[in-house]
């Protein structure tokens, strides 16, 4: 499976594998984590759930983000539909209705959401880049907030950006 993970190429995220086994079997171990595996943990450490827990946690503090999918950085603007988006004087326009005034993190939401229209970014990625931008560490609720916000100050085009209920948000042009 590690294998077939590598082949896929370039995921969205630096994704991690963790393989959970009921019992340790040391070649076992050893094959998973030279295949790719992030970490392999074995049945003791099911019966505390802190345990696996915490080991999860470090496995998923290592993600980023590939690195032309934080925010925009080209000289030339970004336009999706009515947005247009420049990085360069952090500006957001909407045709027919002039600049939008954004936060930072709003920006930079809206950025990474029009860098790859009509793709759904799921509430772990969500939350992770908006830690990213000192925004702590957001529940879905926080999430949510944001998206509100967003689409509240981008007023008619804020419909642009659209709720997969359950699984995160995706903005369409």
């Amino acid at each position: 499976m590690c294998r077939q993970i590598k082949e896929w190429g370039r995921l969205p995220i630096t994704s991690s594998v963790i393989v959970l086994q009921d019992r340790f079997k040391a070649d076992q171990v050893v094959d998973c984590l030279t295949n790719g595996a992030s970490d392999y943990i074995s049945g003791p450490h099911f019966s505390d759930e802190r345990v696996l827990l915490a080991r999860l946690h470090v496995a998923v503090r290592g993600y980023h983000l590939a690195p032309d999918d934080r925010t925009v950085d080209s000289d030339t603007p970004l336009v999706v539909g009515p947005l247009t988006i420049n990085a360069i004087t952090f500006r957001v326009t909407v045709a027919d209705h002039g600049d939008v005034l954004l936060t930072k993190l709003q920006f930079h939401l809206l950025s990474r959401l029009a860098r790859r229209p009509g793709r759904v970014f799921l509430h772990d990625e969500l939350r992770h880049f908006i830690s990213q931008f000192g925004g702590g560490n957001p529940t879905d609720q926080t999430i949510k907030s944001h998206m509100s916000n967003l689409r509240k100050r981008l007023g008619p085009a804020g419909g642009m950006i659209k709720t997969i209920r359950g699984v995160g948000y995706v903005l369409q042009a």
